[in-house]
């Protein structure tokens, strides 16, 4: 199942997210920052590909800059996360295999199952 996780569900790209995700007849479950586990974070980082950097937002009040970060470790890094969600670029969107940050509509078929993916990109004419 794909999970999709924001501060909020009126936010406009997690809007976009969920009506491609439901356009596409995908299984989803939205889920609020509010309410993040330590495993959750676990599980947005597991298939990111620069880890924090791609989940967390790189200005605002929340920010932690590449010199705070070096000096936490990851459980800090983590719980931090769990105290201030609003550090989180938004939505982040995961399933089994992929962890995507944001909506961009060219990224979202990798959540596609790879038998209809592969279809999808045929008609895109190997796009």
């Amino acid at each position: 199942m794909i999970k999709v996780y924001t501060q909020s569900v009126f936010q406009s790209s997690t809007k976009q997210a969920i009506s491609w995700l439901e356009k596409q007849h995908l299984e989803h479950k939205v889920l609020l920052f509010a309410r993040l586990t330590e495993d959750d974070v676990i599980e947005m980082l597991k298939n990111s590909e620069r880890g924090f950097e791609d989940l967390l937002k790189d200005k605002g009040k929340y920010h932690l800059t590449a010199s705070q970060l070096s000096l936490m470790t990851t459980r800090d890094v983590i719980y931090y996360i769990i105290q201030q969600p609003l550090a989180l670029k938004c939505p982040i969107i995961i399933n089994d295999k992929n962890t995507l940050v944001g909506f961009n509509d060219d990224q979202m078929h990798i959540l596609l199952p790879r038998i209809r993916n592969n279809r999808t990109q045929e008609e895109l004419g190997g796009r």
